[in-house]
């Protein structure tokens, strides 16, 4: 019986540090997982990166044209005294709103739960250690020779 135990607590363990290695919170899933928030991190700066560069030509811009100013001026609603503002309806303005980025949160949906695999462990290890007492005692009952 003891060499029973023994057997289902090590095939329990080993079962248990296989699912904490897959499902755990350094395991597989985990690194696919932060993998993919990496990408989406990655993907968020080169847009920001992108809209930084943008930003500093139109200000370079503005800076050194005045007939930049003037359009920007227009666009934003400014005009000089002398001008006649013709509205066209239908027509759309020129959008310079920038996306300041986004707030990209890391989805914990699975949650490593220890208690979780404690049980199942628990569990494995009490069902093999009544298998394989069960089997012991029947190889056991098939193999006794009759006493007369």
């Amino acid at each position: 019986m003891k060499q029973g135990i023994i057997i289902s607590l090590y095939l329990s363990v080993s079962l248990y540090f296989f699912l904490i290695f897959l499902f755990g919170p350094l395991g597989r899933q985990e690194e696919k997982d932060l993998s993919a928030y990496k990408l989406e991190l990655q993907a968020n700066i080169e847009d920001l990166e992108r809209q930084n560069k943008q930003l500093l030509n139109k200000i370079e811009l503005l800076k050194t044209s005045k007939e930049s100013i003037r359009l920007l001026a227009r666009e934003m609603g400014f005009y000089d005294k002398d001008e006649k503002v013709i509205v066209i309806n239908g027509l759309g303005k020129t959008s310079h709103e920038y996306n300041p980025g986004q707030v990209i949160l890391f989805d914990d949906k699975q949650g490593y739960s220890g208690l979780y695999f404690r049980l199942m462990c628990l569990t494995i290890f009490l069902i093999l250690t009544l298998v394989i007492v069960a089997l012991r005692e029947t190889w056991r009952s098939s193999h006794r020779t009759p006493t007369s």
